[in-house]
């Protein structure tokens, strides 16, 4: 059988590029950074589960961590460049009056995009920090 992780990326791309997947508005998963794409975690791995029909909804929680576990293993996320080096980023979407945090994995923009292909404009609300 394909590798679950590798379906995911391929999906991931095909959608980005097909722009049949939400990028950078208030509910999407997708998020396009100055340097990287930012995947908001668990739901970009819940949402592609339940698109497939991936096991029961039920064992959504239990697949979704077996789904990341698998993406983390193709090795192709960005770590946070702190000690110990993790898998998972804070992000801020700062608006006009509040800030709301935002956990995600980040993967380079080449994962996605080669070299021809047009690049969405980065989301201008996602920051590292939660100043306004």
């Amino acid at each position: 059988a394909p590798d679950l992780a590798r379906m995911f990326v391929t999906w991931l791309r095909i959608n980005m590029l097909g722009k049949t997947i939400q990028m950078n508005c208030p509910e999407a998963l997708v998020h396009i950074m100055e340097d990287c794409v930012l995947l908001l975690a668990p739901g970009i791995f819940k949402n592609f589960l339940q698109v497939h029909g991936v096991g029961a909804p039920e064992d959504i929680e239990k697949n979704h961590k077996k789904l990341s576990e698998k993406f983390q293993k193709l090795k192709i996320n960005i770590k946070t460049d702190t000690q110990p080096s993790i898998n998972i980023h804070k992000v801020y979407a700062v608006g006009k009056f509040r800030a709301s945090k935002l956990n995600g994995w980040k993967i380079p923009l080449n994962i996605i995009y080669s070299d021809n292909d047009k690049i969405p404009e980065p989301n201008r609300f996602l920051k590292l920090t939660p100043a306004i």
